[in-house]
């Protein structure tokens, strides 16, 4: 994997989203659905896509439900342009292995946190589907 670097993603980079082309422009390689090692985070709705970020104090902190890829690096600034409003970070996922994630930067503001399909889960994923 020297040439090549592992992206989790979840929202719209994700197979059967809108901006899944992007991802196949850079190439990526779809390896499994994957889930954060660490219930550490919330899922932000900004409109048609969705920003990750950790929980903040006073908030209940979810696992993270994504895709992982397998990227070229020739092919990480393709997608490093469409997320250049985000902030790009490693992440440990549900097997041990660390993939870049890009989460919403500080300054952003949140607006409506989106939160599990019912009360007795503890993970969170975005579902909106704008294709198929």
């Amino acid at each position: 994997m020297g040439d090549t670097t592992l992206m989790f993603v979840y929202g719209s980079l994700k197979r059967g989203f809108h901006n899944h082309v992007v991802m196949e422009r850079a190439n990526g390689v779809f390896l499994r659905e994957a889930r954060s090692a660490n219930r550490a985070f919330s899922l932000f709705s900004l409109g048609s896509f969705p920003a990750l970020d950790y929980a903040e104090d006073g908030e209940t902190p979810f696992y993270i439900k994504g895709e992982l890829f397998e990227v070229p690096l020739s092919g990480v600034p393709i997608i490093d342009r469409l997320e250049a409003s985000y902030r790009k970070t490693k992440i440990t996922l549900d097997n041990g292995e660390t993939a870049y994630v890009y989460l919403l930067r500080p300054n952003w503001g949140k607006t409506q946190r989106l939160f599990p399909m019912s009360t007795n889960e503890e993970t969170v994923h975005w579902q909106m589907r704008n294709m198929e």
